[in-house]
């Protein structure tokens, strides 16, 4: 089971919004001789929500795939795209650390790690990628993701900052071109130190997802 979490900076988007994706990654699945189940979360938005609403929609999803629908943990994988992806890392954090059973792996399409931006404001990238917009708009962003008693470098929210222990594998897919690049390989390096297996993919020249 692939629990997938779309992309949209925690502020739009849609569980179909892949729709087309999944059912190729599905057909893909079975010429390989895999049965695979998509199952895309319906999470809170920021326009309606703040932290840890969208996270506690996933680890929700998760926790009935699991103790609902007695699907094994070592048989579902997180998969998300963008701010998909922050989801998906600190919900395997947020399982880590309550004693959740651990996923059988992440897979992370350009991944938003850090809401501080504190590495990206000055990415070569800004000249290739379209999401500047987005990285200048940051702090109006996370102002609306978080509550007030909270700081984007917050390991909750901002997985980057974690220790990173104890995780499951992981594929991280990042465009060469793409304003989140500097993150992405910080994340891959400390997580590797931290003892955990990564696979880092890098598309050259394309941009963020």
């Amino acid at each position: 089971v692939l629990l997938y979490a779309h992309g949209g900076g925690y502020l739009f988007g849609e569980p179909l919004m892949y729709l087309e994706s999944y059912k190729r990654w599905v057909r893909e699945a079975e010429a390989n001789g895999i049965r695979l189940i998509i199952v895309s979360v319906d999470y809170r938005l920021s326009t309606t929500a703040k932290f840890p609403a969208y996270r506690d929609d996933f680890i929700e999803s998760y926790r009935s795939l699991i103790f609902e629908k007695g699907i094994s943990s070592d048989r579902i994988i997180f998969g998300g795209d963008s701010a998909g992806g922050n989801l998906c890392a600190i919900s395997a954090i947020y399982a880590r650390n309550t004693g959740l059973p651990k996923p059988a792996g992440l897979i992370l399409l350009s991944p938003w790690l850090d809401l501080t931006h504190e590495q990206t404001l000055y990415s070569p990238a800004m000249k290739t990628d379209f999401l500047t917009t987005f990285t200048y708009a940051n702090p109006m962003l996370v102002e609306h993701l978080l509550p007030e008693d909270m700081v984007a470098s917050d390991p909750q929210i901002s997985p980057i900052f974690d220790e990173l222990h104890s995780l499951p594998p992981q594929i991280v897919f990042v465009g060469g071109a793409e304003v989140l690049l500097p993150d992405s390989k910080d994340w891959v390096m400390r997580s590797k130190a931290a003892g955990n297996a990564v696979e880092f993919v890098l598309e050259q020249g394309q941009v963020h997802m």
